[in-house]
């Protein structure tokens, strides 16, 4: 390639038009050219001008040309320079083990086992170095987390093959403790979705087959689609429990409020944690509990009819402090709208309890807490505007402070 391309234009045979007395004169007026003139004007200008629009046009594409051979070339250069890095990379001479604990990092933040553009999925394909750890290594498959919204937006995995998938994944991770996220983050309820409904089901059933292996596990629901029940299959398959979460969507407002027993029989089960979830839904075994954290983002108004109402903040407290008496870290986190003054309710002692989180700071006034070592008002009140209550807030905490 030539490194003094220069552009050259044909020699005209016809004066300046910038300076032609003839062209001057008809660009300066709108008199009619004659016959002739229009003629001799047509024959010689014209002629010539598009002469050398043509020339300068072709010149412009042979220069395209060169300029994408010499990006192409360029691409070629660069991927030999990436490959030469690659060879002198320190990433080499990694021991297995920290490429296990660097790849289980990206594992954890994979959000969808079977997506096969991340997690093991892709951590396989690199080399056949990384393969090979990946493949013998089942602690990099024990995260199954799922998420429903994969089946409608993701165009890598053909749905029917993510079941395939899943149970390579629950196969790779051999007979390790599983830690599960189930999300049902889409509605596909309507007729439109039924395959990957019928996917999404399925996907739950072949969790719900390794159930004796979950460990760590968080469920979310979406309307009242009855998922949480489908999940009595498990019921006395769970021993090896330790933490569990359960969601519904925040639109949830299901009119038949059923009983879920599933999770009362799980020997090692710790901690449990609510998110717009009635807690007396759950039978669960509350004497072995020692951390709950409960939140409702929905604000509770007073005489307003919203359906079945939610957990309010003195019946999950009344229930965790009379039975669960190895509690040791309780959050209750409920949006409150209406404004309590007092409860009328005698005093709640738990002796263990070592770290509280609320947002409704009136609970402060029944409480005595003698092992209290923190203390968390985060609070979510919100008083009506112009209602009148916007001063006059006690100082609650002091009364549970001195009796701690």
């Amino acid at each position: 390639m030539s490194s003094n391309t220069t552009l050259s234009f044909p020699r005209r045979p016809f004066p300046d038009i910038a300076t032609s007395e003839l062209f001057m004169h008809f660009r300066c007026n709108n008199n009619p050219l004659s016959e002739f003139e229009a003629q001799v004007f047509k024959d010689q200008t014209l002629s010539a001008a598009l002469g050398n629009l043509s020339a300068v046009e072709s010149h412009i594409e042979d220069l395209e040309s060169q300029l994408a051979a010499a990006v192409a070339e360029r691409g070629r250069c660069q991927q030999t320079v990436d490959e030469c890095h690659g060879v002198l990379s320190s990433l080499r001479g990694f021991p297995p083990e920290i490429l296990t604990e660097i790849f289980r990092w990206s594992c954890i933040m994979s959000n969808n086992v079977v997506d096969i553009a991340q997690g093991p999925w892709l951590i396989s394909h690199v080399c056949s170095v990384w393969r090979r750890i990946v493949l013998s290594t089942p602690s990099l498959w024990i995260y199954i987390s799922l998420c429903n919204s994969f089946l409608l937006h993701n165009r890598r995995t053909y749905p029917s093959d993510s079941c395939a998938l899943l149970r390579a994944a629950l196969s790779r991770s051999k007979d390790l403790l599983l830690r599960v996220n189930f999300r049902k983050d889409i509605d596909l309820e309507g007729g439109a979705h039924g395959a990957a409904r019928r996917i999404n089901n399925d996907w739950l059933d072949i969790v719900m087959g390794a159930s004796e292996r979950w460990q760590h596990c968080y469920f979310y629901f979406h309307q009242g689609a009855g998922d949480e029940r489908r999940l009595a299959v498990v019921k006395g398959r769970i021993n090896q429990l330790e933490t569990l979460g359960v969601q519904f969507s925040s639109a949830f407002r299901s009119a038949v409020v059923e009983v879920v027993d599933t999770f009362q029989i799980a020997p090692k089960l710790w901690s449990v944690e609510f998110y717009e979830v009635n807690c007396h839904r759950f039978k669960l075994p509350l004497a072995q509990l020692t951390r709950v954290r409960e939140y409702w983002d929905r604000i509770l108004f007073e005489g307003q009819d919203m359906g079945p109402p939610p957990q309010k903040p003195l019946d999950s407290l009344q229930r965790y402090m009379a039975y669960s008496p190895a509690l040791r870290h309780l959050h209750l986190a409920h949006h409150l709208l209406s404004k309590h003054p007092s409860y009328d309710a005698p005093l709640i002692s738990h002796t263990l309890l070592r770290s509280l989180t609320i947002t409704d700071e009136y609970l402060l006034d029944i409480l005595d807490l003698p092992s209290l070592e923190e203390l968390n008002i985060k609070s979510r009140f919100c008083p009506l505007r112009d209602s009148g209550h916007n001063d006059d807030i006690p100082d609650c905490p002091r009364g549970c402070t001195n009796r701690s």
